[in-house]
């Protein structure tokens, strides 16, 4: 009765991971976590580190994205 109990709830959070996964955008994890001389100081030259990558990401999205985390 416990097995059967601890594999459900394993399976309930199987499933919650594999939704928050598939929420994030493909590849702005890895944008994110570049350093500091490689993405510049300024919202523009962090897009332009960003456009050698397959999805660039606009200044724009990178200022909305920076208000919305606050």
């Amino acid at each position: 009765m416990i097995g059967y109990g601890a594999m459900l709830v394993e399976s309930f959070v199987a499933i919650m991971a594999l939704i928050a996964a598939s929420i994030i955008e493909p590849g702005s994890l890895l944008r994110d976590e570049r350093p500091r001389r490689v993405l510049g100081s300024t919202v523009q030259s962090a897009s332009a580190a960003g456009t050698t990558s397959a999805s660039p990401i606009p200044p724009e999205a990178l200022t909305a994205a920076a208000n919305a985390v606050g």
